[in-house]
């Protein structure tokens, strides 16, 4: 059931049960009105089960009060009538939002220079029609605004070595991508995602790539830096949810999101998944480090072969993952494991005190080490 067809009846019942105030044959079986939203609970599409099991507990709540107002010491119809008019109305005003579409992404991009400072560039669409304008100039709808005190030009943010995020948008859809600065040798990325679907598959040239999917409610929010650390130029790429719909969306949020991030540079991937459901494959990258919080998520997570080691630190807290090995890698592993399910001895058999470890594991030279906490959750592994 969409959410505009769960709001016009809504908004229709609320109609005839204010009609009711005013004539007094109104039908008894009105009064079950309540059992709509066990039937949306049971039909919506991307609801989670915590979700559903609230909406049901809160529709048998309005349906004890519309059988026996006494019970809430309301009226079923001078009550609730005015509030399923106005709850209709916010679901098909946020469901069927339309017209100037004024999306906005906003970058901060920190060259190495101490000449550019606090460079800001938002990409926006403003057109009616959807179609980026990203050659205009800046006073001009769909261009580049540029906020910072010295009002450096885009061409002179680019010769000290820094990167632009740039985005397209396609209809209802967007792409955002970003070039790797000059002389970067290392990619940190940091990314937070919360409620939607991830994934995190093949490879691109550029510094990343994000293409939104038509009915995704967030775009994401990204912040480049260049540094140096070591000897070595690492470039930290920072990816965050930003909302930008100007209506709140009642009943869930659609994020779709599919990643790809550069195959030639080492990464170091910092993640946070919360509440989603993620699918990460990082087969055709230079994985040399994850740490990453699974939080209340379902999250599949491939690791590849390209570097001969690779370090992992995995919370996953009341949450289900499934973590993929490479076949011809040998497997060291810490467990810390709270009232949750774990099969670390099924692949890591050997143990001495609390660390668990493969049979060939002094042998091969390429190695996965693991640190895993599994706190009221499912962890299983497994190899490619």
């Amino acid at each position: 059931m969409r959410h505009t067809t769960f709001g016009a009846i809504l908004l229709m019942l609320g109609i005839v049960l204010l009609l009711g105030v005013f004539v007094q044959d109104i039908s008894l079986v009105l009064r079950f009105w309540p059992l709509l939203i066990v039937v949306y609970a049971i039909l919506g599409h991307g609801l989670s089960p915590a979700y559903r099991g609230g909406l049901i507990i809160v529709a048998l709540v309005l349906l004890a009060d519309a059988l026996s107002p006494s019970i809430l010491g309301l009226s079923h119809t001078a009550f609730w009538a005015p509030v399923l008019i106005v709850v209709g109305l916010l679901i098909i005003f946020s469901a069927t939002e339309h017209g100037p579409r004024k999306k906005r992404v906003e970058v901060r991009v920190d060259a190495p220079s101490p000449e550019v400072k606090n460079v800001k560039f938002a990409v926006r669409d403003e057109t009616a029609n959807g179609t980026s304008e990203a050659d205009s100039a800046s006073t001009e709808p769909g261009g580049i605004e540029m906020t910072d005190e010295t009002k450096q030009p885009e061409t002179e943010t680019r010769k000290e070595g820094a990167t632009a995020v740039e985005g397209d948008y396609r209809d209802r859809s967007a792409h955002f991508f970003a070039d790797v600065p000059e002389g970067a040798e290392h990619l940190i990325c940091d990314l937070d995602f919360n409620a939607g679907k991830l994934e995190l598959a093949g490879d691109t040239d550029k510094l990343f790539e994000i293409e939104t999917d038509p009915n995704s409610d967030v775009e994401p929010q990204v912040d480049v830096s260049l540094e140096e650390a070591d000897g070595v130029k690492v470039v930290r790429l920072k990816i965050e949810q930003a909302h930008f719909k100007s209506s709140v969306r009642m009943f869930g949020v659609r994020t779709v999101w599919a990643l790809k991030l550069n195959s030639e540079l080492p990464l170091t991937m910092n993640c946070d998944v919360n509440a989603a459901k993620a699918h990460l494959d990082f087969s055709k990258l230079r994985l040399t480090s994850l740490v990453m919080d699974n939080n209340a998520a379902a999250s599949e997570v491939r690791i590849g072969s390209r570097e001969d080691e690779t370090k992992l630190r995995i919370d996953n807290n009341a949450a289900k993952l499934d973590l993929v090995l490479p076949s011809d890698f040998a497997y060291e592993a810490t467990v810390d494991s709270n009232v949750g399910k774990h099969n670390v001895t099924e692949l890591l058999p050997r143990r001495v005190n609390d660390h668990y470890y493969s049979e060939d594991f002094d042998d091969n030279p390429r190695k996965v080490r693991m640190q895993l906490e599994n706190n009221a959750a499912k962890l299983n592994i497994r190899r490619q």
